[in-house]
Parts: C-alpha cells; structure tokens; sequence
C-alpha cells in the first residue's frame, strides 16, 4: 500500500484535462520529502499536485465500529 492516498468525497469534482502544463505564475514547487519534513504546527497551508496512476474496486472497511467505503 502506497504512504499517501486521494481520497474523494461526494462533492469532489474530476475532470479530464486537455492540456497537462501547469501555469508557474504563483506556484512554487517543493519537494515532497520537504513537505513531509515539516511540523505539526508549519505556518502556511500546503496544496498538493499530483498525478493519479491506477484505479481499483471500491472497498469497505469497519472502522470505529461504522462501515467505510473506499
């Protein structure tokens, strides 16, 4: 199982993207193993950018005694 995971709500929205360039202006890359270094209590909020590569069934898991689909 991967570290990191997406996980999508009812309201999340996907779509498809013509154009797969990110505009620069305003953005500023970070490493990922820099943002996983950095403290509970870090000053500013993080955005994530990343790149979905697979697709699995959903699955349900028990949790707190409630069951979870993922």
């Amino acid at each position: 199982m991967h570290p990191f995971k997406l996980i999508f709500q009812k309201k999340t929205k996907v779509q498809n993207v013509e154009k797969s360039d990110i505009p620069i202006l305003g953005l500023s890359f970070t490493d990922l193993a820099e943002v996983s270094s950095y403290s509970d209590d870090y000053d500013y909020l993080i955005d994530v950018i990343g790149l979905m590569s697979g697709i699995s069934n959903e699955l349900e898991y028990i949790r707190d005694g409630k069951v979870t689909k993922m």
